[in-house]
């Protein structure tokens, strides 16, 4: 049987009864192709622009470094075997060298540089980039290296590239991908960002002892993620909460919470910038209190909406009663609530100036400077009754008429001219009822009822005057 060769270094293989007497030799030089193998360095020359391809006395040797002045970029041609190499270009001049097999592609090896490449038996991939003084600067995991400075591949994602914004670890998969910090339930698992200045200038911390998640900014925690699913900002802890959001603003008395769209340019911009639509703040900087505004270029700045089942909806009218939107007045106890003894529990302002007022009694307060005094050219009572009318003639139940009916001069448009009740809509919807200029009316009739009574009584007395003079 004759001596054969390994499948890629070529090393003889002595078979059983060859090599009598000489099989030393053949060891010798076996022993001496394995010395290279694994501990052999060799520069070879190249230069010009002449493509090199190596000898297995120089493909041998595990380091290879390639040195010369090149004109043209070249290639160096490796054999085409399975086999790993590292190497170095020292060349000179502004051109490439190229490690590949006589078929297949390679890997261009920056000059300067080491690199860890590795023949395939089709290809040479590179493996990993090492500086120049064989430091890593590039790395493959699971695959040759190609983007990045480390590249882990369980398997290929399709395509795609990492931005060169954030490559220098790239993680890939052709499934779910992630990175898992293994450590004891006791202990915080952390990544951290750090600068010349501050070596953790920022930080995402997952604390195992607390179930808690914390990200930090400006080497200070600004916002954590409790176990039960509580997310603070400037804040540890609210006993009051189970699941939410908490914010702190400290001794901040300025926007707590704002809502902004592109769309939107108001120019209410002392308040709130101008693509601000909403926003919330304290009423008060020591007192507290929320206040919520709305900014707008339309004709609604704030809206309010309560959406409730029909077949729930309260229809009495007790003091025990809810309605679909709800507004809730309270004082304080010392450390709970109670409702509010004496004073204002509702009220609507126009600017600084209140316009309506509701006190804890339920009395009711309007504030107007624009009422308006009906003319004296009308009777009131009339209006009144007329006003009656036209909420019978929308459908409104419960108008007794008598034959006095017959003698109201007015109706619907003269309730408008007096502004009692306000022009229907284009759009077919109804006026509104003016409620204090109906007050006004009330104040104007139960007038004009007096000195009408008293007249009559003038009338009557002089009556009485007269037919007391009359001869019996």
């Amino acid at each position: 049987m004759a001596s054969t060769l390994t499948a890629n270094a070529e090393l003889e293989k002595i078979a059983d009864g060859e090599e009598e007497n000489t099989w030393g030799g053949v060891q010798r030089t076996t022993l001496d192709e394995i010395d290279k193998l694994t501990c052999g360095v060799l520069n070879v020359a190249v230069g010009g622009a002449i493509d090199v391809t190596l000898t297995r006395t120089q493909w041998l040797n595990s380091v290879l470094t390639f040195s010369g002045a090149i004109s043209a970029n070249i290639n160096v041609i490796f054999p085409t075997i399975d086999k790993p190499w590292t190497v170095k270009n020292t060349t000179t001049g502004a051109f490439t060298v190229t490690a590949k097999t006589v078929s297949g592609t390679g890997s261009v090896i920056t000059q300067g540089n080491w690199a860890i490449i590795h023949a395939d038996a089709t290809n040479v991939v590179e493996v990993a980039e090492l500086g120049p003084t064989g430091v890593f600067t590039t790395l493959g995991v699971g695959l040759a290296y190609t983007e990045g400075t480390l590249h882990v591949r369980t398997a290929d994602a399709g395509g795609g590239t990492a931005a060169t914004t954030a490559d220098d670890v790239v993680i890939e998969n052709n499934a779910a991908v992630g990175v898992t910090l293994l450590s004891p339930n006791n202990v915080v698992a952390r990544y951290n960002f750090g600068d010349p200045e501050n070596n953790e200038a920022g930080f995402i911390q997952y604390d195992h002892s607390s179930d808690t998640m914390l990200f930090g900014v400006s080497a200070a925690t600004r916002a954590r993620i409790s176990s039960g699913g509580i997310f603070f900002i400037a804040e540890s802890a609210n006993t009051k909460m189970t699941i939410g959001l908490t914010i702190n603003q400290g001794t901040a008395d300025d926007e707590i919470l704002a809502l902004k769209a592109s769309d939107v340019t108001h120019t209410f911009t002392t308040q709130a910038e101008a693509d601000t639509f909403g926003e919330m703040h304290k009423q008060a900087a020591a007192g507290g209190g929320l206040e919520i505004a709305g900014y707008s270029t339309s004709n609604v700045a704030l809206q309010m909406q309560g959406h409730a089942d029909a077949t729930d909806i309260a229809d009495t009218d007790t003091t025990a009663d809810v309605g679909v939107i709800l507004f809730d007045a309270f004082e304080d106890t010392g450390t709970s609530r109670q409702a509010v003894t004496a004073g204002n529990i509702f009220c609507i302002r126009n600017g600084s100036t209140a316009r309506f007022l509701l006190k804890e009694d339920g009395e009711l307060h309007l504030g107007s400077t624009t009422l308006v005094t009906l003319s004296d050219d009308k009777n009131d009572v009339e209006l009144l009754r007329a006003f009656d009318h036209d909420k019978a003639a929308r459908g409104a139940k419960g108008l007794i008429r008598s034959k006095w009916d017959e003698f109201v001069r007015y109706n619907k448009a003269d309730l408008i001219e007096a502004g009692i009740l306000g022009k229907d809509g284009e759009d077919g919807s109804e006026g509104l009822w003016n409620l204090t200029q109906h007050i006004q009316l009330l104040n104007g009739a139960t007038w004009q009822l007096y000195t009408a009574l008293q007249e009559t009584q003038e009338r009557l007395a002089l009556t009485e005057r007269k037919l007391a003079a009359l001869p019996s």
